[in-house]
């Protein structure tokens, strides 16, 4: 009876053989496959770009492409970093992080007791809910942001780019232009890159007229150019 190796090693041999085969069978011309074959070759020219991207090596990478669908074969070495980067591992809260989340943690405890507040008050006690309740109300930026503004700290503006542009292009083809604009009017011009910042107000110019916080965000990006002794006009005038 053979061994489990045994039987290990006859599979990989089979799915070897399976694989050689289909490489070196002739390619097909029906519109389907030379589809999927441009798809599969586009999918490996991203699946390389993400790697390099965050230090990953590429030694090799195939695809395999069947009426039954595509392989993609990836061989290489990465390091626990770049696996976090690639599949998205979590990775331990810095203390800002913590902090962060308790402070929102604390202002939806807030929130919550405000709303149930129903009891006439003293004047004075009514000009603190008036004012605790506009502290509340002002937008903060998502969760998802924060790796964002990291890769973007990191120097990766690249990362944080695409990571944006992937979280915020949904939310306008699904409409959700309210959550879109909280993002504008939440997000700071200090700390981020100008190149992460152009690209928010690149991403949301074809919603503008639903956004009515994008003109005060492009205003303070636009001083901040300023500021930075660089030409606003050059740099922001496309995106206006």
């Amino acid at each position: 009876m053979p061994s489990a190796d045994t039987l290990s090693q006859e599979k990989l041999r089979s799915i070897e053989q399976a694989a050689t085969e289909a490489a070196t069978s002739p390619p097909s011309t029906e519109p389907a496959f030379l589809e999927a074959r441009q798809s599969a070759d586009e999918t490996m020219k991203r699946v390389r770009e993400k790697c390099e991207r965050v230090g990953a090596s590429v030694e090799s990478l195939s695809a395999t492409v069947q009426r039954s669908g595509t392989t993609i074969r990836y061989e290489g070495a990465m390091s626990e970093a770049a696996a976090k980067e690639l599949f998205g591992l979590p990775a331990a809260p810095t203390a800002e992080q913590e902090r962060q989340q308790a402070l929102m943690l604390q202002l939806r405890q807030l929130r919550n007791r405000f709303v149930h507040l129903q009891t006439e008050t003293p004047p004075q006690t009514l000009a603190f809910r008036e004012l605790l309740a506009r502290v509340i109300s002002q937008p903060v930026l998502p969760d998802w942001m924060r790796p964002v503004l990291k890769e973007d700290q990191r120097g990766q503006s690249d990362v944080a780019l695409d990571e944006m542009f992937d979280r915020i292009d949904p939310m306008l083809s699904s409409g959700k232009y309210s959550e879109v604009d909280a993002i504008l009017t939440a997000m700071p011009v200090e700390g981020p890159s100008l190149t992460l910042m152009m690209g928010l107000l690149s991403i949301t110019r074809p919603a503008a007229q639903h956004l009515p916080s994008r003109q005060r965000f492009f205003d303070r990006v636009y001083r901040l150019c300023r500021a930075m002794r660089r030409d606003a006009d050059s740099l922001l005038g496309g995106l206006r």
